[in-house]
């Protein structure tokens, strides 16, 4: 069996679980769910909750106390005396963790019985599976009537999808320095390059985000634009926003799956060039696909 370790956001949880998708499926093994860290992490600025119930992919959980995990480093006494006893009597999983934001392709030969760990952020991880994903990452309810317009609009338009990321990227000193905030200037000249790019100017704009709010009173365009409001963050936005057109991301995972999942083969999508705004981090990530604009 494979087990993945679901932290983060919503869309953090996606990566994880595609990379732990790819790995079970070529295998040919079964893939549990660990929710551990939801239950039991404590003294965070920024809470965190399993949001994947939404998607249409078989969602088996498995408890830590099911399993014992073997590090892939030398044990000590404590570890030693646990496999002798209670460890011995369980199925023993090799604890795989991610090594930096880099992709590591080892992780694609992994063998059967093993503990992901880890962000996975690179569809390199699991791009030989679209298919398969791109039936699992899918709603299990229809949507409701005013989704089921703003869907009708979106996909009988020249659409874009523009996502903007606050919430904790503002608030949190931790999370601000390490992530950082795309400017508005980043979408005023990723629009202009779109509209050069793909020779028209009669885009409908479909702006997501935390903070809708905030990017009413603050952002203006020279497009129709219609701000996504009142869906909790989730399967609901991922929908309307992965028939959309064409992308312009912000530095977020939320806006990347957006992306990806789009099934236009024309689609254009525009990312920003500092994803992490800490620079150790941006120079090792492997998170936009090389035939995503950067700007």
């Amino acid at each position: 069996m494979i087990i993945t370790k679901l932290e983060g956001g919503h869309s953090n949880q996606l990566f994880q679980y595609a990379a732990a998708r790819r790995l079970s499926n070529h295998l040919g093994v079964e893939l549990f769910i660990d929710k551990w860290w939801f239950e039991n992490v404590v003294n965070v600025d920024s809470p965190r909750f399993y949001e994947l119930g939404g998607y249409n992919f078989p969602q088996r959980f498995i408890n830590r106390s099911e399993f014992a995990l073997v590090e892939d480093k030398p044990e000590n006494l404590k570890a030693k005396l646990y496999k002798l006893t209670k460890g011995r009597a369980k199925p023993r999983i090799r604890h795989v963790r991610q090594r930096d934001n880099g992709f590591n392709k080892e992780v694609l030969a992994l063998s059967d019985n093993v503990y992901l760990d880890g962000w996975w952020q690179s569809e390199k991880y699991f791009k030989d599976i679209r298919s398969i994903l791109l039936k699992e990452i899918e709603p299990k309810t229809k949507p409701n009537v005013k989704n089921a317009k703003w869907l009708n609009q979106i996909q009988n338009s020249n659409s874009v999808s523009l996502h903007v990321r606050r919430g904790d990227y503002v608030e949190n000193k931790l999370t601000n320095k390490f992530h950082g905030v795309v400017a508005p200037a980043y979408y005023q000249k990723a629009l202009a390059y779109l509209a050069k790019k793909v020779g028209q100017k009669d885009f409908k704009l479909f702006v997501f985000s935390n903070d809708i709010r905030w990017c009413k009173e603050n952002l203006k365009f020279d497009y129709p634009t219609i701000f996504i409001d009142g869906n909790n963050p989730g399967a609901e936005d991922m929908r309307l926003m992965k028939h959309c057109k064409h992308h312009v991301l912000a530095n977020s995972s939320f806006s990347w799956w957006g992306a990806w999942l789009n099934q236009n083969p024309d689609k254009v999508v525009i990312a920003p060039k500092v994803w992490f705004q800490d620079k150790q981090a941006n120079r090792e990530t492997d998170i936009v696909p090389s035939d995503w604009i950067r700007i």
